[in-house]
This record gives structure tokens, sequence and C-alpha cells, in this order.
């Protein structure tokens, strides 16, 4: 049987009419699309990761609650994950038509930065809701749940727009390195150390690599020629 989300800890944000709006607009959006590893399953885990961070820092919980829905909303129309940040937070105004200018602003900024220090955005967050979605987004990349998102994310985009990424052995080599994961917030922290931190998925990762290894061999190199003169 199909279990249904979980919908319980986010109570206090759909409390507010223009919120429940915003989540049933998003939710049903993505129930009409063919987005997989972006779509509406991780967009409901972020959003409940940024509320349990939210839970525990003192900031705007409605800022948070729209830009954890909308931060991946890059991807709607355009597979390729290079620019998504720019592409969401450049669309999220057409999402907000019940909020104020300052906080469409605040919103758009936690959307440009939530991939952090992550290799090619380098988009570093700085006010408190910019952090929580950041690490929102980053717990996706820790533990079990972690390593198996990260592999159909791949997975998608070596079908969509990187060709490189259509081999198990290709997605996972890409995956050993994720030493560019660095938490801003306590709950955070301890969240991905309940889950195993990176450590345990750099493990699991390198014992499937070296599985591999079996299929897949280096290319041979060229024979040296050896000079017979004197």
């Amino acid at each position: 049987m199909r279990k249904e989300v979980n919908t319980k800890r986010l109570a206090p944000c759909l409390a507010t009419q223009r919120n429940r709006r915003l989540y049933e607009r998003v939710r049903d959006t993505y129930a009409r699309l063919s987005i997989v590893s972006h779509g509406w399953d991780h967009i409901h885990r972020c959003l409940l990761n940024a509320v349990m961070i939210a839970e525990t820092e003192t900031c705007s919980l409605d800022i948070v609650f729209a830009a954890a829905l909308l931060h991946d909303i890059g991807f709607i129309g355009n597979p390729d994950p290079a620019g998504h940040h720019e592409r969401g937070a450049a669309a999220c105004a057409s999402w907000l038509d019940e909020w104020s200018e300052a906080e469409r602003t605040a919103i758009r900024d936690c959307i440009y930065s939530h991939k952090g220090k992550v290799k090619g955005f380098g988009t570093i967050p700085v006010t408190v809701e910019q952090k929580i979605i950041c690490d929102a987004d980053l717990l996706e990349k820790v533990g079990y749940t972690g390593l198996f998102q990260s592999v159909i994310t791949f997975a998608e985009f070596g079908a969509t727009c990187w060709p490189q990424y259509r081999s198990l052995e290709h997605i996972l080599s890409h995956l050993v390195g994720v030493e560019e994961i660095e938490f801003y917030t306590r709950r955070a922290r301890e969240i991905s150390a309940e889950r195993g931190g990176t450590a345990e998925r750099r493990a699991i990762q390198a014992m499937a690599v070296d599985e591999l290894s079996v299929y897949y061999s280096l290319p041979e190199e060229e024979p040296q020629l050896v000079s017979t003169a004197d």
C-alpha cells in the first residue's frame, strides 16, 4: 500500500491560507510533471527538513516554508542542473502574488543560494533563512536516503542532459566525492550525524565502485618504443 506523505509537522505553516494555497499549487503542479529526482517527493522531504531545522532557529517560518517549496522550480521545463538556482530565483515571483515585495526578495535569495558550497555553484547563504534552505537540501545527500537520492538524480540527468551518467559505474564514481557538504545549522549537523553523515555514504559508495571494477578496465597504455640506437 502506498504511504501518504507526512504533513503533521507542517500544521503551523498550513494554518495560514496563503501558505496552504501555495503548498497545494506546488504539489498539484509537480503531480502533472514527469520530474523524478527533483519532483514532489524530494520537495516534500526538503520542506520537512527545513521545518525541522527552523524549529530550532530564530527565523521567518513563512519565508522558509515558501522557499523550501519553490527551491527547485528551476528544473520545471529545463532538466539541466546547471543554473537551476538562477532560473528558480528568477521565476519565483510568479508563484508569490500574496507575498510582499520584501518577502519575495527574501524567498528569491534563499532559492538562489540553496546549493551553498557544492561544486559548480558556490552561492554562499548569508541569512538564517538562506542557511536553513541550504541545509535542508544538503540533508538529501547524507545517509542511505542521500545515496539513493543521488543515484536517481544522476540517472535522470544521464537520461536527459548529461550522457556521461548513463552507466552505474560513472554515477557511483562521481558520487564518491561529497566533501563539499558543509552544514550551517546545529540541527542539520545533528540530523546528518544521526544518518551516519557523509563518512558512511562514502564507504558504501567506495565498496560499490570496487564491486563494479570487475566489469570495467582502464584503457591500456600505448606500448613504449624502445630505442635500439647505441
